[in-house]
């Protein structure tokens, strides 16, 4: 049996498919456009990665019953607004199949396992997450990351089929922290560019990402997350990662905000913010960082005052 990839014509689903491929694990890729199909297959090539061309052995197909075809896994790489939309249209198609979610973000004010558990069983749906940037995995840099599944059995035989010598994978029970992770330090990337682009200096930056984490801590255990999630690779890697690099989309996006945001669609955590601050007002958790985030960019407020305004309240060091 083999493994499904929706690669949605991003990068990130073409990573994971030269990982598995270099595993020698069978691996098909899906997307709806036959013109991109088409010279993935003719050329081995993607518009995402210069130069780079991919082992002849990856096949991609417009085809979803072509792609689903003596498949056991499908994993879902695809944009977060998109994700929910596709698992509905397909979901008599897989019904039997386990599901490894990528995407960072929430949807409707919750994590996507949480909105999917109509359609997939809890047991068979995993979260793939951590510090990784698609353009070093087909570098095979070391990269280290996360699957987490309520399956201890489904999350050893993941690790199994990604874990190489340049892609380590640990395990993790902690689905819900996790998926916070993944999707709130795209919110903070944001405003860690905002900073950086006002060049407001190094004490500043790391005040910030301390405070961060303690923001990002409180909505996580609050939400049932574990502090051990926090401090490992989910947590603060992926919040170091995406809050210091020009790589980080979201990261650029605030280091070159200019007010406007009609042009920012693979921006995963401007369709983050809202979802955010919609479970933070629900489960009434105090998100002063995020807030300040929306309102620089929604409500045209100053950077350095609202940023500094967001973290001038005396919080404890340590949660009790």
């Amino acid at each position: 049996m083999g493994i499904t990839l929706p690669a949605g014509g991003g990068s990130w689903g073409l990573a994971l498919a030269f990982v598995l491929n270099n595993n020698n694990v069978p691996v098909k890729v899906w997307a709806r456009d036959e013109k991109q199909v088409d010279l993935f297959n003719r050329e081995h090539t993607s518009k995402y990665f210069d130069s780079f061309v991919f082992p002849s052995s990856i096949k991609m197909t417009s085809s979803i019953d072509e792609a689903l075809s003596n498949s056991d896994t499908l994993v879902l790489s695809v944009p977060v607004r998109a994700t929910v939309g596709l698992v509905e249209s397909i979901k008599d198609k897989i019904h039997d199949k386990n599901v490894v979610l990528t995407a960072k973000g929430l949807d409707n004010g919750e994590i996507l396992s949480e909105r999917l558990k109509p359609y997939i069983s809890s047991l068979k749906l995993s979260v793939l997450s951590g510090p990784s940037f698609a353009s070093e995995v087909i570098q095979k840099k070391t990269t280290c990351v996360v699957i987490a599944s309520e399956n201890s059995d489904l999350s050893k035989e993941l690790q199994n089929d990604f874990s190489s010598d340049f892609f380590r994978v640990y395990t993790s029970d902690d689905v819900v922290g996790v998926e916070l992770c993944g999707a709130l330090k795209n919110v903070y990337a944001i405003g860690s560019g905002f900073l950086d682009g006002k060049k407001v200096g190094y004490n500043t930056k790391a005040s910030y990402l301390t405070r961060s984490l303690h923001e990002l801590g409180n909505i996580v255990l609050n939400r049932g997350g574990k502090e051990t999630t926090l401090l490992g690779l989910s947590g603060i890697g992926d919040l170091i990662l995406t809050c210091t690099s020009p790589t980080s989309r979201n990261y650029s996006f605030g280091y070159n905000f200019n007010g406007d945001t009609t042009t920012a669609h693979t921006v995963e955590g401007l369709y983050t913010l809202p979802n955010i601050l919609e479970m933070a007002d629900k489960y009434k958790i105090d998100m002063p960082i995020v807030k300040a985030i929306n309102s620089i960019i929604f409500n045209n407020e100053p950077v350095e005052e609202c940023m500094h305004l967001s973290q001038k309240r005396r919080h404890p060091e340590h949660r009790r």
